[in-house]
């Protein structure tokens, strides 16, 4: 009787394991967050150190990458529309997204806004003062143009398409090859593209330090790239688990910058002392900053304050703009 019961068990245990293991297995399984990269911009860093690393995984989510963009422009406005879930991107960009009505949240802060710098040429101008009626090359769809055009005013007085004309380009690498080329006498870039630059014409040089020109005024750093993410996709625990998993991800990048820095120039084609000298004279300033944080928070509140007393409109930030 024993013998029969124990089988009987074992059958009913296993019929069980035949219901119930689907439902286990997809408790399990990672949610999947879709996000996308810029072929030559900053986000590569954060996407191959991602890739080689798998954080996302640990915390319960696959962060998987469906495309790689060319244009800033096309980038955002994929964004918007649902393309994807997830964006590296200036929290500006992301504050206008949400300020015309996109849902939108910043999760978190990536890096300071040292990587943004006017570039020019050793024979040309050497101050923003010098550029007046004069030509820079610029991605206008971007953050980094948004936030330019408020520093420039804000503490130099002047404005951008009326005081100094702009050329359009669709990434930070023309605005350089444009600069090179000898087609424009300046060029509004972000590292690693300023870096890169640099490294292939030794006569170019930065101009202006957007980050170090607002931490002169303030006394704050002025935070940059984020992670903005969709809000229908923030459900539970969701931004809690991208923010974990970001922050793990620049630590990890703090504490071993060049191995980062080593998978990233690969894929950008470029001699890894390229990106360590962006590194090193801290123009690439890794920052980590939780939006669920007040202090982290706080930067981006002040910096959106600072924007909106310079007449940006897309600077009213609300609450609701960042994960709780």
């Amino acid at each position: 009787m024993s013998t029969l019961i124990n089988r009987r068990n074992v059958m009913q245990l296993a019929a069980s394991a035949a219901i119930f293991a689907p439902s286990i297995v997809r408790a399990a399984d990672p949610i999947r967050v879709k996000y996308a990269a810029l072929s030559t911009g900053f986000s590569v860093i954060i996407d191959e150190y991602m890739s080689a690393k798998r954080f996302d995984l640990k915390h319960g989510i696959d962060m998987s990458s469906i495309n790689t963009y060319v244009s800033v422009g096309s980038y955002l406005n994929d964004f918007a529309a649902g393309t994807f879930d997830l964006a590296v991107a200036g929290w500006d960009s992301t504050a206008e997204l949400r300020h015309r009505g996109f849902p939108v949240q910043l999760v978190s802060t990536l890096v300071t806004a040292d990587m943004i710098n006017l570039l020019g040429r050793a024979d040309g101008p050497s101050s923003i003062a010098e550029m007046k009626g004069k030509t820079i090359a610029a991605v206008m769809a971007s953050g980094t143009y948004q936030i330019s055009k408020v520093l420039i005013r804000a503490l130099h007085g002047l404005e951008l398409e009326k005081d100094i004309t702009v050329q359009n380009v669709p990434n930070p690498a023309q605005a350089v090859t444009m600069l090179m080329a000898g087609n424009a006498p300046a060029a509004l870039a972000w590292e690693p593209n300023v870096s890169i630059g640099m490294a292939k014409d030794k006569s170019i040089k930065p101009i202006f330090n957007f980050g170090e020109g607002y931490r002169n005024k303030t006394k704050e750093d002025l935070p940059y790239f984020g992670i903005a993410v969709r809000r229908p996709v923030l459900k539970g625990d969701i931004g809690k688990r991208i923010s974990d998993t970001i922050s793990e991800c620049i630590n990890g990048i703090k504490s071993n910058p060049h191995e980062a820095l080593d998978l990233a120039a690969k894929r950008l084609k470029v001699e890894p002392a390229t990106l360590y000298t962006a590194y090193d004279s801290k123009r690439l300033r890794f920052i980590g900053g939780r939006m669920n944080n007040a202090a982290d928070r706080k930067l981006v509140v002040d910096a959106a304050a600072f924007c909106k007393q310079n007449g940006a409109a897309w600077a009213a930030l609300t609450d609701d703009y960042f994960i709780s």
